[in-house]
């Protein structure tokens, strides 16, 4: 009888020393740790549900943890991404690649749409594109008017058209 009660208070005394050891670990937040503690008292006293509950906890927090791990980790790959982009875009932007740099622009736009140099650069690409094609136009506009004054034969007229620049 002596011995099963010595054998009794020394599973009580290994079961709160590891229920201890893992609420201080568990404070520490070395949760692999704690849940070793946890599973050492769990598997001495397997019908009590402290360590049952804690043993859950962890596996909550962990998951939540993961979660979070994984969201900076798509953050970050997102961020080197729009990165990429921007650099890529800088780059044809300053070879006067226009239409390909407002591509690179407006995808690097889509990625991290809170960010204001794609679309400041996106609109500065539409201001040059909008100017070169009136540019266009108004050269256009005096070549045929050149070319019907020729046609009428009204030379002086022509040469003098030829002449203007567009304002």
């Amino acid at each position: 009888m002596a011995t099963q009660k010595a054998e009794a208070e020394k599973l009580e005394a290994d079961y709160q020393a590891a229920i201890q050891e893992g609420d201080q670990l568990f404070q520490k937040e070395d949760y692999d740790a704690s849940m070793v503690e946890y599973e050492k008292a769990l598997s001495l006293k397997s019908e009590e549900k402290y360590p049952q509950e804690k043993l859950k906890e962890i596996k909550e927090i962990q998951a939540i943890l993961a979660e979070e791990l994984a969201e900076k980790e798509r953050q970050a790959a997102l961020q080197k991404e729009y990165e990429d982009l921007i650099k890529k875009a800088d780059g044809l932007f300053a070879k006067k690649d226009l239409a390909a740099a407002r591509e690179a622009y407006q995808s690097a736009s889509t990625l991290l749409s809170d960010e204001e140099y794609p679309q400041q650069k996106i609109e500065e690409i539409n201001g040059i594109l909008s100017d070169a094609a009136e540019q266009d136009a108004k050269y256009e506009n005096l070549i045929n008017t050149a070319d019907q004054l020729l046609a009428d034969k009204s030379y002086e007229e022509a040469k003098q058209s030829i002449r203007k620049r567009p304002p």
